[in-house]
């Protein structure tokens, strides 16, 4: 990378990768910039993370092989948004259920060894939930 720099094919402003060439497809520079690989050459024997793009190694290959490098990185980088968007929903549909059952707004199911025998009937939000005026 520090020679790709030092060439001026690419220009570094603090993390931020960016390709001044038509013979290296951004995408892929930053894909391999950033890879696992890199990021153990930037880390030191103490274990401390330091990242230094101007170290990363990016193997040589034709730009027609660099945009299929690059295409596949930009999936990878939209299923990675997509699935960290999916985690935060799900963590608010959890959350969203655990109030609901606290607050009685929801019942469990029965369970189907009780043969759809309910153990409590809902009546309002504190039977619902089997509050008896005490505390476990």
């Amino acid at each position: 990378m520090s020679d790709l720099l030092a060439a001026g094919l690419v220009s570094l402003d603090g993390e931020d990768l960016t390709s001044l060439s038509d013979q290296l497809d951004p995408d892929y520079v930053r894909g391999f910039a950033n890879s696992a690989e890199n990021a153990r050459r930037s880390t030191s024997a103490s274990g401390t993370f330091r990242a230094d793009l101007r170290a990363a190694r990016l193997p040589r290959m034709d730009i027609e092989r660099q945009h299929r490098y690059g295409d596949a990185f930009r999936l990878l980088g939209a299923f990675e948004r997509e699935l960290a968007e999916l985690a935060t929903m799900g963590d608010r549909a959890a959350r969203l259920a655990r109030d609901g059952l606290t607050s009685g707004a929801l019942d469990p199911p029965p369970t189907p060894d009780s043969g759809g025998v309910e153990h409590q009937k809902m009546t309002d939000g504190d039977d619902a939930v089997g509050r008896e005026d005490r505390t476990l």
